[in-house]
C-alpha cells in the first residue's frame, strides 16, 4: 500500500467497515499498515455487524437502531 503524503496533516482517523463486505480484508490491512507506519495519529475503528457493502444505501432503515447511533 503507497503512503498517503497529506496523511501527517490528520491527527486523527475514523474507519468503518460491514461486518459482510467483500472489502473488509482490504479495510482491515489499511488499518494495520497505518498502526504500523510514523504517521503517530489516533485511529478509530468501527464494525458494523451483520451487515454487508453499502448496506447503508440499499437495504438501510432510518429507523433502526445502528441509524440512530
Amino acid at each position: 500500500m503507497r503512503a498517503d503524503p497529506d496523511l501527517e496533516k490528520l491527527g486523527c482517523l475514523l474507519i468503518v467497515v460491514a461486518e459482510k463486505d467483500f472489502f473488509k480484508p482490504r479495510v482491515i490491512d489499511y488499518k494495520e499498515t497505518l498502526e504500523k507506519s510514523k504517521w503517530g495519529g489516533s485511529i478509530e475503528f468501527m464494525e458494523n455487524g451483520g451487515e454487508g457493502h453499502c448496506f447503508y444505501l440499499f437495504d438501510f432503515d432510518p429507523s433502526s437502531d445502528k441509524a440512530r447511533v
